[in-house]
């Protein structure tokens, strides 16, 4: 990384002017080879909700229970949270790797090997 120090000087313009180019060129070579990196690399499979719901013998409505927030009252008459919380409906949110929402919610392999293990 390149520090440049701004004199407002009419001789120091060019030499100001070639620095920053030069860290910026270095730069965006850096970025594209990153960028390169992060798309060459497998991703997750992810399976649609139904998919899950059959592999594992369960119905679809207890996919959807099970890896949102499910809460549930004690005799005590706390509450906690016996979901997984992989996934939040209200706010559209996800977990990076485990659930994604395309046409509707996917989860990913590790995602079902959890709920698998849930489900025991």
């Amino acid at each position: 990384m390149a520090v440049v120090l701004a004199v407002r000087t009419p001789k120091s313009k060019q030499h100001l002017r070639l620095m920053l180019s030069q860290f910026f060129v270095a730069e965006s070579t850096e970025h594209a080879k990153f960028t390169q990196l992060v798309l060459s690399r497998p991703g997750p499979s992810y399976y649609p909700a139904y998919q899950v719901a059959s592999t594992l013998g369960i119905s679809g409505l207890a996919v959807a229970k099970i890896t949102s927030s499910f809460m549930a009252l004690l005799a005590d008459g706390s509450k906690v949270n016996l979901g997984l919380s992989l996934k939040f409906e209200a706010k559209s949110l996800k977990v990076l790797n485990w659930s994604r929402k395309e046409r509707g919610w996917e989860f990913s392999a590790q995602a079902l090997e959890l709920i698998r293990e849930y489900k025991v």
